[in-house]
């Protein structure tokens, strides 16, 4: 398999999607998903009602511009998230990140998308703007195509469930590093420790802090 070849089956991976029970029965009866919402970028954050702005940055020609954040869009997940403090990345993390997205409703739906068929449309990621691009470190991607049923599949409840409890055990097990290394740092043996041991470790929990920092912000010039 070539480099090309193998770029190319990353980026044919399913994508998932939340939604509820009546939005899924409406998809099922239409035979499409249909984007309905309006890219980030434009509808949050600093951004919203400056598309002539966001233009200029970006350095768009209109046809540009209006191909890449014009009109409705859906949005998905990709499984090729990496572990961060906010997700477990991976396919787990994509379908707890689908099923996050529907706010308040208990049983949510999340579908998978499979991608690799020649009628599948292009998922495409969010645009960086000033070096950043919108949730990346989720591999959020979106699309302003219809998607055809015969693509979609319901996850079960069992499926949603395994990978939110693989996620809270990735958390858990964060949560217990955090705590085994602050005891340490205070422990008696750490104070009484040579000092290049105790400046080992120091470094050592110093780059956990700042992998914890890591996952790229949104791009909030007020600094949210």
């Amino acid at each position: 398999m070539t480099v090309f070849e193998k770029a190319w089956a990353m980026l044919k991976m399913p994508v998932y999607h939340g939604t509820t029970e009546d939005a899924w029965e409406k998809i099922q009866q239409d035979g499409f998903l249909m984007p309905t919402e309006r890219p980030p970028d434009i509808e949050y954050g600093n951004y919203q009602g400056k598309e002539k702005e966001l233009q200029e940055i970006l350095g768009m020609s209109d046809e540009e511009f209006e191909t890449n954040f014009g009109g409705d869009w859906s949005f998905f997940w990709g499984d090729s998230a990496k572990p961060g403090m906010q997700t477990v990345g991976g396919k787990a993390g994509a379908i707890t990140l689908g099923a996050n997205w529907v706010d308040g409703v208990d049983s949510p739906v999340v579908l998978e998308i499979d991608d690799s068929q020649p009628h599948s449309p292009v998922f495409m990621p969010e645009i960086p703007i000033e070096g950043i691009a919108w949730d990346e470190q989720y591999d959020q991607r979106r699309t302003n195509q219809p998607i055809p049923i015969d693509l979609i599949r319901r996850l079960s409840q069992s499926e949603i469930e395994e990978a939110q409890a693989k996620e809270e055990m990735f958390f858990d097990a964060e949560r217990e590093r955090d705590r085994l290394m602050a005891e340490a740092y205070r422990s008696q043996a750490m104070l009484n420790a040579p000092d290049d041991d105790f400046y080992s470790f120091v470094d050592m929990r110093d780059k956990r802090n700042t992998w914890k920092r890591n996952p790229k912000k949104r791009y909030w010039r007020d600094g949210r």
